[in-house]
């Protein structure tokens, strides 16, 4: 049996899908469809049938599409603050900041990505532009900016 602990993956691309009727039972033949009637769990099933399932879901409703816009939106508003956008550790090194995601861009998740698009929008509003002559993105102080303590 497979060893997945997590099932976020799986019910984010699920609970954005239109179903008519009931959302359990729909479930149940998902997951008999990607093991080939050998179980109606997610718990049971393999990795493998696991991941094939959650790709399949995420196509279906539409994930991938608008997690790609997100990230495009993202850093199209980076570009204009000043981030070098060509130079992925630039963009990492930005969004690791504790005042912008924490985290490196390629592991920010759709929900993640609205927010910093929020984020990016409230410094662009504000003016704020990285200063390119003086030390890098990630020991700047943000706080103000952001209006965070």
């Amino acid at each position: 049996m497979g060893s997945i602990k997590n099932y976020a993956r799986f019910y984010s691309s699920f609970n954005r899908l239109t179903i008519p009727g009931d959302k359990e039972e729909y479930k149940k033949v998902l997951v008999l469809q990607y093991t080939d009637n050998r179980t109606e769990s997610l718990r049971e099933m393999r990795s493998s049938e696991y991941i094939a399932l959650c790709k399949s879901i995420e196509e279906l409703a539409g994930y991938n599409v608008e997690l790609k816009a997100q990230r495009s939106s993202c850093l199209k508003l980076m570009q204009e603050l000043g981030v070098d956008t060509t130079d992925w550790h630039e963009i990492n090194d930005f969004c690791q900041n504790a005042r912008i995601a924490k985290m490196p861009f390629g592991r920010i998740d759709l929900d993640g990505l609205k927010e910093l698009r929020k984020r990016l929008f409230a410094l662009k509003a504000k003016g704020w532009r990285r200063d390119t002559t003086k030390e890098p993105i990630y020991m700047l102080n943000l706080a103000g900016v952001l209006g965070k303590a």
